[in-house]
C-alpha cells in the first residue's frame, strides 16, 4: 500500500512540475497594454498639402497606434480569450503583434499573432494568418480575432483621396490624389 501511495505521489510532483512548465511556457514575456498615443490623420494630410507631396509615410508607430485603436475597441476575440495589451510591427505587408491575452480570466498567456496587410479601398485591412507562442504555432481555431480594418478615406477631407498603398519595410505609404474643391 505505502508503495501505491509513494508512485502516486511521485506521479502528483511530476504532474505538478508539468503544470508549471506549462504556465511558464505561455506566459507574456513583456507586459503590454492597449494605450495608444493620438494620431491624426488629417493633419498628417494637411501637412501633405503645405508641403505639397502626394504621399504620407506611416511609420511603424503610427500603425502600431492605429491596431491598437481598433484592437481595443473589441477586446474580447472569443468568450474565454481576452486581449489585455499589444505591440505591433511591421515587416513588409505583414504586421506582427505580441499580443498579451487572459485565458477564462485567469491565465495570462503571450502570442505573436500574424497578419496579412492589404489596401481595399477605402480600408486598410489585416487579415489574420496564424498565431504562435514562442515560435510553436497554434491550432487554426484556438486564436481568430478576425481582421482589423482601419478606414483612412474617412479621416481625409472630401477633395483628397488614396490613390494606392505600398508596404516597403517597416512604413505603409500612403499615395494620395488631389481634386479641386472647387466645382
Amino acid at each position: 500500500m505505502k508503495r501505491i501511495f509513494g508512485i502516486l505521489f511521485v506521479l502528483l510532483l511530476l504532474l505538478a512540475a508539468l503544470a508549471y512548465g506549462l504556465v511558464r511556457f505561455v506566459s507574456p514575456e513583456r507586459e503590454l497594454d492597449l494605450s495608444y498615443p493620438r494620431i491624426s490623420i488629417p493633419d498628417k494630410a494637411a501637412q501633405l498639402l503645405l508641403d505639397r507631396k502626394p504621399e504620407l509615410v506611416l511609420t511603424e508607430q503610427d500603425i502600431n497606434t492605429l491596431a491598437k485603436s481598433e484592437l481595443s475597441r473589441r477586446p474580447q476575440v472569443r468568450p474565454d480569450v481576452r486581449v489585455t495589451g499589444a505591440d505591433f510591427r511591421l515587416d513588409g505587408s505583414l504586421l506582427l503583434a505580441d499580443v498579451n491575452l487572459l485565458y477564462k480570466d485567469q491565465l495570462p498567456v503571450g502570442v505573436t499573432a500574424v497578419y496579412r496587410l492589404a489596401w481595399e479601398a477605402p480600408e486598410l485591412v489585416a487579415s489574420f494568418d496564424h498565431a504562435e507562442i514562442k515560435g510553436r504555432r497554434l491550432p487554426g481555431g484556438w486564436l481568430d480575432p478576425g481582421e482589423l480594418r482601419v478606414n483612412l478615406e474617412e479621416q481625409l477631407p472630401g477633395y483628397v483621396g488614396i490613390a494606392g498603398v505600398e508596404f516597403p519595410g517597416d512604413q505603409v505609404r500612403v499615395r494620395f490624389h488631389f481634386e479641386s474643391p472647387l466645382r
